[in-house]
């Protein structure tokens, strides 16, 4: 049995974050009905520069954590499309959305609403700031909370600010969004009773910066931005040029940096106490890193990273995305999952699941199913609320409803 079956959930997200959060919980059995706009509302369906899957619906976004989903389509700015969001909501153990605080409350569909329905449900928001403080009613993307949360300015200083170069903090939300929502759900089937969950992106991006937050926080001491350079401070981590591409090391003890100086060759520079002894001596990187230069630019990254990995020392080459994925290490772990034909495309696409293997090999789903068409599935959910098929070709006709056939 996979830990969330029997679990509905009615997921009205878009974009990224909300999205992403329940499609960690249906990689676990949870049914998650996503809701969708009648209106091309979500731009990330479309938001491809490959042609055939922008005219399919099915960008490289969506197809990225959509998997595993069904597909209704409701226009909630209707009285009936609302009535109808409330049926499947009366029938669900929990819901996700990310819209701007307030916009569910005006439409009618508001925690206090569904509580009304469905006092067992669990009510996950995930917003830029969340549902109090002073910045409640800014409008909010992961570009922007880099900034705010002063994630970007870590990277290379308040003067020169490098954002992370993909939405690390709308993943992380929905990382946490679907813990949140687990820890609500385990209760809810103690208590008998659900709940309302309100997660932020600039409190998600926080909590991964603990260890520079925590130096403000301990000492009022403003972090520095560090650069190439590891955090840990070491001499012997960093990224260093090779004879073909960059050599990313991690030599953060005095142990691993005893070993750096054997595969390069330099033995005698461990029993200097000028050299080992780095902590709270930033002279001693100007003393060092040259001769880590020097020694790395010999020999390709490839090279090294053999050369270190059998010392013991965290080191590798510098990849992009496609090195990367083709690593057999990656192709080993079961990240990718093949889904052999997706409708709208018409040829096998790979897609990641979950990022971690449990002993049960039932626990997760292993034959996903394709991300859905939009409104593939809408007429049997409102068949499943009491719905006629004339009633449901109504709907459409009115503009209500789209269905997918």
């Amino acid at each position: 049995m996979k830990p969330y079956e029997g679990i509905r959930i009615i997921d009205p997200t878009h974009v990224l974050a909300g999205p992403f959060c329940c499609y960690q919980m249906a990689w676990f059995g949870a049914e998650v009905i996503k809701v969708e706009a009648v209106e091309p509302r979500d731009f990330i369906r479309y938001a491809s520069p490959d042609a055939e899957l922008a005219e399919a619906g099915l960008s490289e976004s969506f197809l990225a954590q959509n998997a595993n989903k069904k597909s209704v389509v409701l226009n909630l700015k209707d009285r009936r499309g609302q009535d109808l969001f409330k049926q499947l909501a009366a029938t669900s153990d929990a819901m996700v959305e990310n819209f701007q605080p307030g916009t569910m409350a005006g439409l009618g569909l508001g925690y206090d609403d569904i509580r009304a329905i469905n006092p067992k449900l669990v009510y996950c928001s995930l917003t830029g700031f969340g549902q109090t403080g002073p910045l409640r009613d800014v409008p909010a993307y992961d570009h922007l909370v880099q900034g705010i949360s002063a994630m970007a300015s870590m990277q290379n200083g308040t003067t020169d600010p490098v954002r992370v170069g993909f939405p690390v903090i709308d993943y992380v939300v929905g990382l946490l969004g679907a813990f949140a929502l687990s820890t609500a759900l385990f209760q809810a089937r103690a208590s008998g009773q659900g709940q309302y969950v309100d997660v932020s992106m600039l409190d998600s991006a926080l909590i991964i910066m603990a260890p520079v937050v925590q130096q403000w926080l301990t000492s009022q001491r403003i972090p520095q931005s560090t650069g190439r350079r590891a955090f840990s401070g070491s001499p012997f981590s960093g990224m260093f040029e090779t004879a073909d591409g960059i050599l990313v090391t991690a030599a953060n003890t005095q142990v691993q940096a005893a070993s750096v100086l054997r595969v390069i060759g330099r033995e005698d520079l461990i029993d200097d106490p000028d050299v080992l002894n780095w902590h709270g001596r930033p002279e001693v990187s100007d003393r060092v890193q040259p001769i880590l230069f020097e020694a790395f630019a010999t020999r390709t990254a490839l090279e090294w990273e053999a050369l270190l990995a059998s010392a013991s020392v965290p080191a590798g080459k510098l990849r992009d995305v496609p090195e990367i994925m083709a690593h057999p290490h990656v192709q080993e772990r079961g990240l990718l999952h093949t889904i052999p034909d997706v409708p709208g495309i018409g040829r096998p696409i790979e897609v990641m699941g979950p990022g971690f293997r449990m002993a049960d090999p039932e626990s997760m789903i292993r034959n996903p199913s394709p991300p859905p068409r939009k409104g593939a599935d809408t007429r049997h959910y409102l068949r499943e609320v009491g719905l006629s098929d004339a009633d449901i070709n109504g709907l459409v006709a009115d503009g209500v409803t789209l269905v997918a056939e």
